[in-house]
């Protein structure tokens, strides 16, 4: 196939991607800040599922491993893609992804801001260990014996990152189902605006740096808006199982447990991120539905298949329950997405998509541009790169929290 040929074939893939996806899932994230189940992203990087499983989790996998025995995993596992020519490839070059973003960003000027793994390790049967050998499997499951429950409580995006707009694509590099400890979401939340959050770092499973939540009072906002419009219907959109013990979403639909993660309040000083310029949410804001004959209250990303995707806004409050399959670790791969317009006066570096950088489209906004791409797996330049950009990350993220640290 000729270079011409090849082109008008990638370009008419794209063509069938967004009539077959983006063009039916708009409507489900502007009115619910979450779309799920979006195929076919990877389409021109792997056919199927099982291929994209073939041929990138074994990439992770390697590169995960070397992480964790030289202790780096906690730092290294944020912006891998400028570390990675792999993942930079199915990323930055991928036009099926800039086309999603654009479309529900409603900017043909985005880049890639951030991108982190979230790993939740399978639950193993044994209780002993043979050192990191036998921990470090070339199998789905990579961590201890012992997998700690690690779990996010219910956040937004947009609190830390202190950017107005931005979309989550969170991609599945493992299976994804019920038992998983698949991502929650509220929809509908992101009408509700910036909510407080308040900060509890007294568990170390909660992978979220500083343990963040939305406070008590924002919850009872949430539920309220709920309860409005969710009256006389008692229809969940999740099961128990995963739910499994938060108390704050169980008891709002009738249910106690003892085994939930404890309460916190209070808003810390000082933290007014995300949203700051934008007006008080309305009392009226309240989540919509997620069909058109029943109301769900929490909305399951689940199940996914390897290479799928799920998207929510940077305001869509959200969490995720700890992995109980004992087969396999739920491997997932958070890449953040903004406008450039939002960059003005921010010192952080973005990603251009490669056909940005091409072409040179990507001057525009106050972000520094990430123009190097990889080409030797943490090579020195490579190196280099990813620790200007992770100096800058750290610089905005652990403002005012000194001595802090990534998970």
């Amino acid at each position: 196939m000729t270079s011409v040929a090849k082109q008008v074939a990638r370009i008419f893939a794209v063509e069938v991607f967004v009539k077959e996806n983006v063009c039916f899932k708009m409507h489900e994230f502007h009115r619910d800040g979450v779309a799920s189940h979006v195929h076919n992203i990877f389409a021109d990087f792997a056919a199927t599922p099982e291929d994209f499983h073939r041929r990138y989790h074994p990439l992770y996998s390697s590169f995960r491993e070397g992480c964790l025995r030289e202790g780096s995993w906690s730092e290294k596992r944020f912006k891998s893609h400028l570390l990675l020519p792999w993942l930079h490839e199915i990323l930055a070059g991928n036009a099926s992804l800039k086309a999603l973003g654009q479309s529900l960003l409603g900017s043909d000027n985005i880049a890639i801001w951030s991108t982190d793994w979230c790993v939740k390790p399978a639950i193993r049967p044994s209780e002993e260990t043979n050192g990191i050998e036998d921990d470090l499997q070339a199998s789905a499951a990579t961590t201890s014996p012992r997998a700690p429950a690690y779990y996010f409580t219910w956040h937004q995006d947009s609190t830390y990152s202190r950017l107005p707009d931005g979309i989550t694509v969170w991609i599945a590099f493992s299976d994804v189902q019920e038992s998983s400890g698949p991502v929650l979401f509220y929809p509908g939340s992101h009408k509700l605006g910036q909510l407080p959050h308040s900060e509890d770092r007294s568990d170390p499973n909660n992978m979220l740096a500083f343990g963040q939540q939305v406070t008590d009072e924002g919850m009872e906002r949430l539920f309220r808006s709920l309860v409005e419009d969710n009256e006389g219907d008692g229809d969940v959109g999740v099961s128990d199982e995963v739910l499994g013990g938060d108390k704050r979403s169980r008891a709002v639909l009738g249910v106690v447990d003892q085994h939930s993660p404890p309460l916190v309040g209070g808003v810390p000083a000082g933290r007014t991120a995300g949203r700051d310029a934008s007006p008080e949410p309305q009392e009226d804001a309240t989540p919509t539905t997620t069909n058109n004959t029943k109301k769900r209250k929490i909305f399951s990303a689940h199940p996914l298949r390897p290479g799928d995707l799920s998207v929510h806004s940077f305001l869509t409050v959200h969490s995720s329950q700890p992995n109980k399959d004992t087969d396999r670790d739920r491997v997932g791969l958070a890449v953040r997405l903004v406008p450039l317009s939002c960059g003005i006066g921010r010192r952080d570096r973005v990603t251009p998509f490669v056909e940005d950088l091409q072409a040179k489209s990507h001057q525009e906004g106050g972000f520094q541009f990430e123009t190097f791409i990889p080409k030797d797996e943490m090579g020195q330049r490579e190196m280099e790169e990813w620790t200007l950009s992770m100096e800058r990350e750290k610089e905005l993220y652990f403002e005012d929290h000194q001595g802090m640290s990534y998970k």
